[in-house]
């Protein structure tokens, strides 16, 4: 906008008072904040249940910029808030992530960075997968008869035992 601009001069012995004024305008806008790219990395990105995933996350200039992102980012998985203040240092921090209330599945972990005085918001993404030990059998066991009787002294018939992988059980048996 425009600002007045006076100048004085109070005088010497070669010269008299004088004074001037005149107007400047001043136009663009100072500091106006940047872009800023949100980064995460999950390792690793497939668990069991339970287990704990480190989160890698960085927050930096979109472009050329002397200036580092500061704050803190807010974590989220599949839109729920799990961290809602991880401090930056240097752009840069981490957090262990648990999984243990999570059912089998793929989620998206988000990180949202809010900006600050230099840099505006941003947000990043990374998809894990939460595996459940599965809780049935692999395979079954069938014997040939339901019962045998027998008199004590005497042999017992032969029991045939049928193994039969399922569930797509391919190991040993």
């Amino acid at each position: 906008g425009p600002h007045t601009v006076t100048v004085s001069y109070s005088g010497d012995s070669n010269f008299i008072t004088s004074s001037g004024m005149t107007t400047i305008t001043i136009t663009g806008t100072v500091g106006t904040p940047v872009a800023s790219l949100t980064n995460v990395t999950a390792t690793p990105s497939s668990v069991v249940a339970g287990t704990a995933i480190s989160l890698a996350i960085t927050v930096a200039p979109g472009s050329p910029s002397t200036n580092t992102p500061t704050g803190s980012v807010q974590i989220q998985v599949d839109g729920a808030t799990v961290a809602t203040s991880a401090a930056l240092a240097n752009g840069h921090t981490s957090y262990l992530l648990s999984t243990s209330g999570l059912a089998a599945g793929t989620y998206t972990v988000t990180v949202i960075y809010p900006g600050d005085a230099n840099f505006t918001g941003s947000q990043g993404n990374a998809t894990i997968t939460i595996t459940v030990p599965s809780t049935s059998s692999d395979f079954t066991i069938t014997p040939s008869t339901a019962s045998v009787s027998t008199i004590v002294g005497e042999k017992v018939p032969a029991i045939v035992f049928t193994l039969a992988p399922i569930n797509g059980f391919t190991g040993p048996i």
